[in-house]
């Protein structure tokens, strides 16, 4: 056995695919997962071989980080996730993909480059990395009014739509990318089998009767 290349503990075979592919899912004692299991999902080995490559997780200087900042290097990586008001479980099967693919454009509209995005009926989870001259406050705020007003006007929930205040954020290394990308695309299974992260699920929580975050009441 070896470490494991998630540095989570548990232990690994010596396949290379199986190494890849633990390093992306956190394939180890922890998450609850097994190597087996892992090699077996053709998709989960294609995002290990694409994380295994080291430059796929870098962001290429200036151009990819907006006009505002074409002579500065930045590779700093953001973990954000935040919550539905009073955690109604809002973000149903049927609306999670739209709402994902408008917050992936709007993270491309301000310059934001887009890791991994992911969550379950009440939060979002996202790993991306924002324009060094924009701050995570104007970021979010963008992201939350424009996703809430998205979901009110173009999807048109039974029940009105609002994000509750506040979010987490936590910035981490490089060789943190993939484990923290395999923790958002499996949150279903963190979340049914209990093995989240409480750093990377930390949301400012407030009471639901509190006003709607400014600019995303829609």
């Amino acid at each position: 056995t070896r470490t494991p290349l998630c540095g989570l503990g548990g232990a690994m075979t010596g396949a290379e695919d199986v190494r890849r592919a633990m390093v992306v899912a956190c394939c180890c004692a922890r998450c609850g997962l097994n190597p087996a299991a892992i090699h077996a999902n053709p998709a989960l080995r294609a995002l290990a071989s694409q994380a295994s490559q080291r430059n796929q997780w870098r962001i290429t200087p200036s151009k990819q980080l907006g006009d505002s900042a074409m002579s500065t290097y930045a590779e700093i990586y953001y973990h954000l996730v935040w919550a539905t008001k009073g955690r109604n479980p809002s973000l149903t099967d049927n609306l999670r993909p739209r709402v994902y693919a408008f917050i992936r454009h709007k993270c491309s509209e301000v310059g934001a480059f887009v890791h991994a995005l992911g969550g379950v009926e009440d939060h979002v989870h996202l790993a991306v990395s924002v324009p060094p001259l924009k701050s995570v406050a104007d970021f979010m705020e963008s992201v939350k009014g424009a996703s809430s007003h998205f979901i009110n006007a173009e999807l048109r929930p039974v029940e009105h739509f609002t994000w509750q205040r506040g979010y987490g954020v936590l910035t981490f290394a490089r060789r943190d990318l993939p484990r923290v990308v395999a923790y958002i695309h499996n949150q279903r299974l963190h979340h049914s089998e209990s093995t989240t992260w409480p750093s990377l699920e930390r949301v400012a929580d407030r009471d639901a009767q509190q006003p709607a975050e400014r600019g995303s009441h829609g």
